[in-house]
């Protein structure tokens, strides 16, 4: 999920194991993303790191892309000491002007890094937000390349959807649909069924299976 605006005048500030309130105003929970989309680039915090992606070149094919990840953990004799300066870095990342200047930072700031190679086209560009819909018999997702989707209705066999085939086209085709049908699917006049045929529609093949299995 995207990170929650926290406050527009809070400050840098460190709080627990969880969360840290930026000085731009975000609030970064554990499983969150931060997307800066001036600065081309996507921040994911994890319990124990955080990771950053260079997002130019996102979503298109034959891009090559950076990310980086910073440990964050608390344990061992310098693990607090490890973690304030993790969290101190992501407070400062929505200041930082791209990729490079926040890699910067984090070498200078001593941070433990481990860098690798992205394909572009297997990240989500900053400026197309992830489509998630929710009515009373279905909830869909949809990013730039697959969707998943959950039957709410059978609570027997908790019916699952997610996409075999992942592909851009595709997905363009499934936002389109998905939202001329949003009043439907969030009145609930379309459930699990109607909405795996917007997405075959569209051109998905469709991995379903039970979650009670």
């Amino acid at each position: 999920m995207s990170a929650i605006l926290y406050h527009r005048d809070a400050f840098p500030v460190l709080d627990g194991w969880a969360v840290c309130a930026a000085a731009n105003g975000y609030l970064v929970a554990d499983g969150d993303d931060l997307d800066l989309p001036a600065a081309r680039m996507r921040c994911h915090k994890y319990r124990g790191s955080v990771v950053l992606t260079d997002c130019r070149g996102a979503g298109k094919r034959g891009a090559r892309l950076a990310e980086i990840s910073v440990e964050a953990d608390g344990y061992g004799p310098d693990g607090e000491a490890k973690r304030n300066s993790a969290m101190a870095w992501l407070a400062a990342l929505p200041l930082a002007e791209d990729f490079s200047e926040a890699a910067r930072w984090a070498a200078a700031m001593g941070l433990s890094t481990c860098c690798r190679e992205l394909r572009g086209v297997d990240v989500r560009p900053v400026d197309l937000p992830e489509l998630v819909l929710v009515g009373p018999r279905v909830a869909v997702s949809l990013d730039h390349r697959q969707a998943s989707a959950s039957d709410l209705t059978d609570r027997h066999n908790e019916p699952r959807a997610l996409t075999r085939n992942p592909s851009i086209h595709a997905a363009k085709k499934a936002r389109a649909a998905l939202e001329f049908a949003r009043p439907d699917i969030e009145s609930g006049a379309i459930g699990f069924s109607g909405v795996l045929d917007l997405l075959f529609a569209a051109g998905f093949s469709m991995h379903s299976w039970c979650a009670m299995d």
